[in-house]
């Protein structure tokens, strides 16, 4: 069951730019990497844009999981019925 979940989380967070970096228990660890000041932004506002544009990616990609995960019966056949019923 947690492999299917990780082969979820691994690949909706690779596909926003992230890094699933561990597993620990029943939480995952997901990263994105910020572009150093300077490197490739050269304003204040465009530096402020592309970290917001990262923060998005992030919560796009956990939205994006936990809807997977609770719509798909494919996960959702491994729950007991009164796990299932708490939804």
């Amino acid at each position: 069951f947690t492999n299917k979940i990780a082969e979820v989380v691994h690949s909706i967070c690779h596909t926003f730019g992230g890094s699933a970096n561990k597993n620990i228990g029943d939480a995952f660890l997901l990263s994105w990497k910020l572009d150093e000041p300077g490197e490739a932004i050269n304003t204040f506002s465009n530096e402020l844009h592309a970290r917001r544009k990262q923060a998005d990616k992030a919560l796009l990609s956990v939205v994006k999981i936990c809807i997977y995960l609770c719509n798909e019966d494919f996960f959702l056949e491994d729950i007991s019925d009164g796990a299932r019923s708490k939804k």
